[in-house]
């Protein structure tokens, strides 16, 4: 509600502004009378698409829920002004490369941080590294993308140092979208819509494995239904697409590693990212709810042995 206040007041803002240009363009035609090839005319005009453009991008943002739809008129409405700018300026061409060619070196170094931003999104247009709904990693910054634009991405963080597990911390980060160029981006969902992940469970010697595996093997092919064969062609299809392969690939691992008086259980499987909390806190609900049911044959490390 608050964004969309905001949009009001930038738009009604553009509004105004675009009025009074035209208001001042209609006055120098007639007190100076302008000439259509003047430099300072064709300035004037460029204003105005400027801010005509910028009016009809909030208009869009009022009007159109879609955030995909959304980003596709944004670039629609940069093309076309760009190309009016040009139209605009298309007898002073020369001149103004002149100028610009001086200006743009100035700006290059006053302004290197937005420059290198408004080249990351261009870039990000083009590679289509990550879109609006993305969960990635970028650098110290984990979470989902909500908004995208020419300087700035705004990221929702999820996990933090205030809680743990895959879940949003409520903090809100603005990045640069020059980072893009000089950070890995780890993209969760683009090529592949499932990660791996593991639970670890201590048992003890005494415990029966085959018994163990057996149960849990039930209980993952419960949760997994179909799944299991849909991830694995999916798998190889994003291997053969890179021409990787993996001969020893497997969906769901089953592994021990002994640790002192007892040995760490684990279980490693595919879950979709914005998922992992919720499936990890149900996988293990189930599969300790199993154990508790045969303490005979599955038993924990007590006290000091532990």
């Amino acid at each position: 509600m608050q964004n969309h206040k905001k949009t009001k007041h930038k738009l009604l803002f553009r509004a105004v502004t675009l009025v009074l240009l035209l208001v001042i363009y209609l006055l120098l035609n007639v007190i100076i009378n302008f000439s259509f090839n003047s430099l300072a005319e064709s300035s004037l005009i460029a204003l105005i698409i400027v801010f005509s453009s910028l009016s009809i991008k909030e208009l869009v943002h009022l009007k159109i829920r879609s955030s995909r739809t959304r980003n596709n008129l944004y670039k629609l409405i940069l093309i076309v002004s760009s190309l009016l700018i040009i139209y605009t300026f298309r007898n002073h061409l020369v001149a103004l490369g002149i100028s610009l060619g001086v200006i743009a070196a100035i700006l290059t170094f006053a302004f290197q941080p937005i420059i290198l931003s408004f080249i990351g999104w261009v870039y990000l247009l083009t590679h289509q590294v990550y879109r609006e709904g993305d969960r990635i990693r970028i650098g110290e910054i984990k979470g989902d993308v909500m908004k995208i634009d020419p300087l700035h991405t705004k990221i929702l963080e999820v996990g933090s140092e205030y809680i743990r597990g895959d879940f949003p911390s409520g903090r809100v980060f603005t990045m640069p979208n020059g980072k893009l160029l000089t950070d890995p981006v780890a993209n969760y969902s683009k090529y592949f819509p499932y990660i791996w992940t593991e639970i670890t469970f201590q048992l003890t010697y005494d415990t029966d494995f085959q018994f163990a595996i057996q149960g849990i093997k039930k209980i993952i092919k419960e949760h997994f239904s179909k799944n299991i064969s849909k991830i694995k062609t999916e798998f190889e299809e994003l291997l053969e697409d890179h021409d990787f392969d993996d001969e020893h690939f497997q969906a769901i691992r089953y592994t021990f590693l002994p640790a002192q008086s007892w040995i760490d259980f684990r279980i490693t499987f595919p879950v979709i990212p914005k998922k992992k909390g919720v499936t990890i806190s149900r996988l293990t609900e189930k599969v300790l709810e199993f154990f508790d049911e045969y303490p005979e044959k599955i038993a924990y490390p007590k006290g000091r042995a532990r």
